[in-house]
């Protein structure tokens, strides 16, 4: 994957000459952040992005390739064509039908959660994505690949809906933190959900999705969120190992007009938007 979750400085060279070219080299540097590598190691990733045909110098200054461009265009239009479209097929339920997939690992039930979200929403009628969440423990652990979910549905042009059950401290920090206000509206409100914090629902177009955890896996996570009032070095390992526990769970993904409808009812009366 060529920007991963743990970014390379050539990664991040190119992602920044993406958005400001051409630049030198100390500008480069400069931009890379408030803790940026040496600029012998600046110069260093420069040098390996020219030979692999990435960047172009002219004088002191660098840019992007424009073939290397063009072809990564082509590439990545390519391979979304194919992969989506194939992905439909063994993923996507037909109209009335439902698929199931049981996980013992929350990471990885969270993984193919995003996964199956974008696919949904890669749908022309389908750009809005509601959610209720009663509470973000995602954003807690996978921080990393929750901000490129939230990326990619920007980039699309798509907006998510979310009532979030709680406004305890973790969940206040997670909303404010990396829900982006361009692509995320989102409410700690008394919503009709409220009080049915045993599953997590996502409705898109005609589909629901629906995240069910193992009720001792539920009450830990509702005893780490009421007794968290700040961070402190264990949070993070607690919540690693209450989320990589064997505990079972589910993804069902159910293509139900109706009980689309009437879950988008809700939302609708919640936002005061037609969805």
């Amino acid at each position: 994957m060529l920007f991963g979750t743990k970014e390379q400085l050539e990664e991040r060279i190119i992602r920044l000459l993406g958005e400001k070219t051409p630049l030198i080299a100390g500008e480069i540097r400069m931009h890379l952040g408030r803790k940026p590598p040496s600029i012998q190691g600046v110069y260093k990733a420069l040098r390996a992005l020219q030979r692999e045909g990435a960047l172009v110098k002219f004088k002191k200054q660098y840019s992007l390739q424009m073939a290397w461009v063009l072809s990564l265009f082509s590439f990545t239009d390519s391979l979304s064509k194919m992969y989506l479209d194939a992905t439909h097929e063994h993923l996507i339920p037909d109209r009335g039908q439902k698929r199931s997939w049981k996980f013992t690992n929350l990471l990885r039930l969270n993984e193919l959660w995003s996964h199956l979200l974008l696919i949904l929403s890669s749908g022309p009628d389908r750009k809005k994505l509601l959610g209720w969440n009663p509470h973000l423990w995602f954003h807690l652990v996978q921080t990393k690949q929750e901000k490129q979910y939230i990326n990619a549905l920007s980039q699309a042009g798509r907006k998510l809906y979310v009532i979030i059950g709680s406004k305890s401290f973790l969940d206040t920090w997670a909303a404010t933190s990396f829900l982006s206000k361009e692509t995320v509206t989102y409410s700690f409100g008394k919503s009709p959900f409220h009080g049915k914090n045993t599953a997590y629902k996502n409705i898109i177009g005609d589909y629901v999705l629906t995240v069910t955890l193992h009720p001792t896996t539920l009450e830990q996570i509702e005893e780490l969120y009421r007794t968290t009032s700040s961070f402190s070095p264990t949070l993070i390992q607690k919540a690693i190992t209450l989320f990589t526990d064997s505990k079972p769970a589910k993804i069902t993904l159910e293509h139900h007009t109706r009980k689309a409808a009437q879950l988008r009812r809700k939302f609708e009366q919640f936002f005061g938007e037609k969805f």
